[in-house]
């Protein structure tokens, strides 16, 4: 079974929540929504789970993972550190090639040097066939060599969807 999942670390109300005639257990609150936020973010990023800073920070180091970007989610003001979890921290990992690749051309895209950027994203891709973070920056490098952002960017993708 596939399915995508948001993790995310904060303040949440939690309880029975409704009236008298209709009440349900659940979650509410802006963590809540950081978290549902960074599930549909996976759909677009062709991920499984996808976490924030503050959740890996709370599992310190239990797992391996890697940066993503920096997003904007629509409805929300911060920009949220993403990161994608990539299996349990175990000895001899065998993805610190193209992570390293990946945070490189991520580094790139940030500083926009899109066409180095692009090299690398398109190594990552030969290293590891299919990776959707970078299919979808090489759709942002083209979105930004066509329109390039603002000069106050800094690096983040702004998310016009929910």
């Amino acid at each position: 079974l596939r399915t995508r999942i948001g993790l995310h670390a904060g303040v949440a109300c939690v309880g029975n929540i409704g009236s008298l005639e209709h009440f349900e257990y659940t979650a509410v609150g802006e963590a809540v929504n950081v978290a549902f936020r960074l599930e549909g973010l996976n759909k677009q990023l062709g991920t499984h789970i996808l976490v924030t800073r503050e959740f890996l920070k709370a599992v310190r180091g239990e797992v391996i993972s890697r940066g993503v970007g920096d997003f904007r989610f629509k409805g929300l003001d911060q920009v949220v550190e993403v990161h994608e979890v990539l299996g349990e921290q175990v000895s001899g990992d065998s993805t610190g090639d193209w992570r390293a690749r990946f945070e490189t051309a991520l580094q790139h895209f940030r500083l926009r040097t899109f066409n180095t950027a692009s090299e690398h994203f398109h190594e990552v891709l030969r290293l590891r066939s299919g990776d959707g973070p970078s299919q979808f920056y090489l759709q942002q490098i083209a979105q930004f060599q066509a329109v390039p952002p603002p000069v106050e960017w800094l690096g983040e993708i702004e998310l016009r969807e929910k």
